[in-house]
C-alpha cells in the first residue's frame, strides 16, 4: 500500500544557559493526522494509527517505517504489552489483537462498547461504554473475565498494579479492588481523573491543586506538592513524574514528586509516553522523542547577508485544472548602517532585513521603521510566534540534504483556511525552499519554491557559486547525408530540470525556460583540410521547448567530397552557465547525398524522414518521408517506453514523398517516437505531445 509520509530528521534543544538540555528529534510526520500510537516496553517497536485509516510500524526508533494492514477503521487507542501483544480499540466499535508484531490481527467485536483499557504488564484491563463492567485477560486477549460493579456507571480504567485495579466514575469518585475486581470500595477522596502508581507501589492523584499520595494501596491519603494547572500526569519507571497540557503547553519533568518542576521544552504535546529513558511526544501530525545518546548542534547561519549575495529559484504550483512554472532571481543590491545595526536590500523591495547572530532572529522593518520577527529560529518546533506583529505561525527546524551536503535548518509553518505553508531557511545559504498545500474550494493543489543557485559571501569574504549541477538535456536526432538544397531545416528539443511549459484549463502558455541559447557548430572536413567554425542560432517555437533551424550548406565543398562536422550546444541560464553537446564528445558527420534530375525531369528522391509539423502539437500531426525507389515501408508511432501506439503505414510505396497525419487525442502529454522502416534503411525522429 503506497502512504504519503514524511520521516524528517529534525533535533531541537535549548540554549546552553537553560538548565535542562534536552534534544528531540521529528521521526514520523504525517499529513492527515495521528490517532494514538504505542511504544513496545521491550524492543521499544514504534506503532502509530493515523487519521487515514493506516498503520505504520517502524523498529528502528522512526528510522523507517512499514505499513502494516489494520482490520477495521483507525485505532482510537493503541497500548503493547509486555510480550509483545499489541491491543487497540477501533472507533467504530471493539478490539483487536495482534501477537506477532501487527502482521496478523485478530477481532473481538464482542467488545463494541470497550472505553478504554489499561496495560499493567501482560494483563489487559477495559472498561465499557455505558455500562457498569470492566474485563481483563492475562492470555493476549485470548480469553477474557467480566466484571461488574454496583457502585458505577461507565467506570474508567485508571490504574492496575498486580491484584489492585483503580476505576473512576464521572462524578469524580474513585474506586478500588484488591482481589481482581471481585470486590469494590470506595476511595475517601475525589479528584480530577488520574491515578497513577509510582515504582514503589505509592498512590498519587491530584485533588484540589494538590497531589496527594498513599502508601497502603488508597486505604489513607496525605497531601503532597501543589500543581498549579492541573491536567496530564504520568510517572517513568525512575519515579520521574511528568506533567503537560498545563496553561501554557509546555513538558514540564520532577525528579521530587512534584516539589520542582523543570521545563524540557516540548511545545503543544497531545499526548506523552515514556519507555525505559526514552521519551515520546504526539503532536498531532508529528511524532518527536528524546534519547540521553541524541546531540544537537543548532543552526547558527540560517541567514547569511552581504552586498551581492544572488539567489535563483525555481517554483512550480500544480493542481487537476493547472500546472504553472516560474522563476525567480533575489539580490542583495545595498546595506545600510542604522542605530548600529546594519540591515540589507534584496532588489528593489523597499523593505529592509537584519539577521541577528547573536539572538539567531530575522527582523523585517518596515516604512515605519519598526523592526518585526520574520523567522525566530531560537525557537524549538512546535512553539509559536507572532510574525510581523500581525499573526501567530509555528517554529520549524529540521535537517535536509541542499547542495550536496547535509544542512540545519529554520523556518516557520503557517496554517490558514484550507491550506498550510512551510518556509525554511539552511544553514551557511538563505532562504532556501518553500512548500504549501491547499485543500478548500476548488480542487486541491500543492506548490513549492526551491533554491537552485545561489552565489554567497562566506565567512572570508569570497563569493561561493552553489549549485546541483543540471544541464541541459538535448533530444535531437542526427542526420547522417545532405542533398543539393543549399540549405537544411531541422527541429530539436531541448528540456531542462528548471523548464516547464505552464498550462491552465486546456491552454498552454510560457512557464519556467532555463535554457539560454541553443546554436549548432558546424566545419567542412577533407584529408587534409578544415574549414573554419561556423555558429548559427536556433530559434524557439513560442509556449515550447523545440528550436527550428535554418543553416546555409556549401554543396560546392560536399560534392568535392568534404564532410560536414557538427555538433548542437545549448546554454542555460544558472549564475554560472551550464553548457551541454549533443555529442557530448566529437561531432556528428554528414555527406553528400545529390538529387539529380533525370531525363523525364523527375525528381530523384533519398531516403529521409522529416521532422513532424507542428512541433510540439495537440492533437494532430503531419509526418512526411521521402523515398528514392519502390520498396516496402512501415511508419509506426511508439511511446517513450518502447510501445508501439500505431501503424500509419504499413505497405509497397513507389519513389516520391508521402505525408500522414498522426492524432494523439485520448493520449497523455508526453514525448512518442515515429519510426520510418524501408528494406535497408530505417530512421526515427521524436514528437512532442501538449494538451
Amino acid at each position: 500500500m503506497k502512504s504519503l509520509l514524511y520521516i524528517v530528521i529534525c533535533f531541537i534543544s535549548l540554549n546552553a544557559t537553560d538548565a535542562q538540555m534536552l534534544s528531540w528529534k521529528r521521526i514520523l510526520e504525517t499529513q492527515w493526522g495521528i490517532n494514538s500510537y504505542a511504544i513496545s516496553p521491550t524492543n521499544h517497536h514504534i506503532y502509530v494509527s493515523c487519521c487515514n485509516n493506516e498503520l505504520f510500524r517502524s523498529q528502528d526508533l522512526g528510522e523507517s517505517y512499514d505499513t502494516l494492514t489494520i482490520p477495521a477503521s483507525s485505532f482510537e487507542n493503541l497500548a503493547v504489552t509486555y510480550d509483545g501483544t499489541i491491543i487497540g480499540s477501533i472507533f467504530s466499535g471493539g478490539l483487536a489483537i495482534s501477537s506477532d508484531g501487527g502482521e496478523q490481527w485478530v477481532n473481538k467485536f464482542d467488545f463494541s462498547k470497550i472505553r478504554n483499557f489499561f496495560i499493567d504488564g501482560n494483563t489487559v484491563w477495559g472498561s465499557y461504554r455505558d455500562i457498569n463492567e470492566i474485563v481483563f485477560s492475562t492470555n493476549q486477549g485470548i480469553d477474557w473475565i467480566t466484571k461488574s460493579s454496583p457502585y458505577m456507571y461507565s467506570p474508567n480504567i485508571l490504574a492496575a498494579k498486580d491484584s489492585f485495579v483503580f476505576v473512576g466514575s464521572y462524578n469524580e469518585e474513585y474506586f478500588r479492588s484488591t482481589d481482581m475486581g471481585e470486590t469494590w470500595h470506595s476511595l475517601e477522596i475525589s479528584g480530577d481523573g488520574i491515578i497513577l502508581i509510582d515504582s514503589m507501589k505509592t498512590i498519587w492523584l491530584e485533588s484540589d491543586f494538590h497531589l496527594h499520595y498513599s502508601t497502603d494501596m488508597g486505604l489513607s491519603w496525605k497531601q503532597g506538592a501543589a500543581i498549579e494547572y492541573p491536567s496530564n500526569l504520568m510517572f517513568d519507571k525512575y519515579n520521574n513524574l511528568y506533567h503537560w497540557g498545563n496553561f501554557n503547553n509546555i513538558l514540564t519533568r520532577s525528579t521530587d514528586f512534584g516539589t520542582t518542576w523543570d521545563s524540557i521544552y516540548a511545545f503543544f504535546p497531545k499526548s506523552v509516553t515514556v519507555v525505559d529513558s526514552l521519551i515520546f511526544i504526539n503532536k498531532s501530525n508529528e511524532l518527536y522523542y528524546h534519547s540521553n545518546d541524541l546531540q544537537f548542534i543548532p543552526g547558527r547561519d540560517l541567514c547569511p547577508m552581504a552586498v551581492g549575495n544572488k539567489y535563483q529559484y525555481f517554483y512550480r504550483s500544480s493542481s487537476l485544472e493547472y500546472n504553472i512554472y516560474d522563476l525567480k532571481i533575489l539580490e542583495i543590491v545595498k546595506d545600510s548602517l542604522i542605530d548600529g545595526k546594519r540591515y540589507f536590500m534584496y532588489d528593489d523591495d523597499p523593505a529592509l532585513f537584519r539577521y541577528d547572530t547573536l539572538e539567531n532572529i530575522l527582523y523585517k522593518r518596515d516604512h515605519q521603521n519598526i523592526d518585526f520577527i520574520l523567522s525566530d529560529f531560537s525557537l524549538i518546533p512546535g512553539s509559536m510566534f507572532m510574525q510581523y506583529g500581525t499573526s501567530y505561525v509555528t517554529a520549524l527546524a529540521d535537517s535536509m540534504i541542499f547542495f550536496d551536503k547535509m544542512r540545519k535548518s529554520g523556518g516557520w509553518k503557517n496554517i490558514y483556511t484550507g491550506g498550510s505553508s512551510y518556509n525554511y531557511y539552511l544553514d551557511g545559504l538563505g532562504y532556501s525552499c518553500m512548500e504549501s498545500y491547499y485543500s478548500g474550494m476548488g480542487p486541491d493543489s500543492h506548490s513549492y519554491e526551491r533554491l537552485i543557485n545561489a552565489i554567497i559571501q562566506d565567512e572570508n569574504g569570497n563569493f561561493v557559486f552553489y549549485t546541483n549541477g543540471y544541464k541541459p538535456v538535448i533530444v535531437f536526432d542526427a542526420w547522417t547525408v545532405i542533398d543539393t538544397a543549399g540549405q537544411k531545416s531541422f527541429s530539436l528539443f531541448v528540456d531542462h530540470e528548471y523548464s516547464g511549459i505552464s498550462f491552465h484549463i486546456g491552454s498552454y502558455y510560457e512557464g519556467a525556460l532555463y535554457t539560454d541559447s541553443v546554436w549548432i557548430e558546424l566545419f567542412y572536413k577533407s584529408d587534409s583540410v578544415t574549414t573554419a567554425t561556423e555558429i548559427y542560432q536556433g530559434e524557439r517555437v513560442p509556449v515550447s521547448l523545440t528550436y527550428d533551424f535554418i543553416i546555409p550548406v556549401d554543396t560546392t565543398l560536399l560534392s568535392a567530397g568534404y564532410k560536414m562536422n557538427y555538433r548542437i550546444g545549448a546554454r542555460d541560464i544558472s549564475f554560472v552557465p551550464q553548457i551541454s553537446y549533443s555529442p557530448s564528445n566529437g561531432y556528428h558527420e554528414a555527406g553528400y547525398s545529390p538529387i539529380v534530375n533525370i531525363a523525364s525531369g523527375e525528381k530523384k528522391y533519398s531516403y529521409s524522414l522529416q521532422q513532424n509539423y507542428p512541433n510540439p502539437f495537440n492533437p494532430s500531426t503531419r509526418i512526411s518521408f521521402t523515398i528514392p525507389e519502390r520498396t516496402f515501408v512501415k511508419l509506426s508511432v511508439f511511446n517513450i517506453l518502447g510501445q508501439q501506439i500505431t501503424v500509419l503505414i504499413n505497405e509497397e510505396l513507389a519513389e516520391g514523398e508521402y505525408s500522414r497525419d498522426f492524432n494523439a487525442a485520448g493520449l497523455g502529454s508526453g514525448i512518442y517516437i515515429c519510426k520510418l522502416e524501408t528494406g535497408g534503411f530505417s530512421e526515427v525522429r521524436k514528437m512532442l505531445y501538449l494538451k
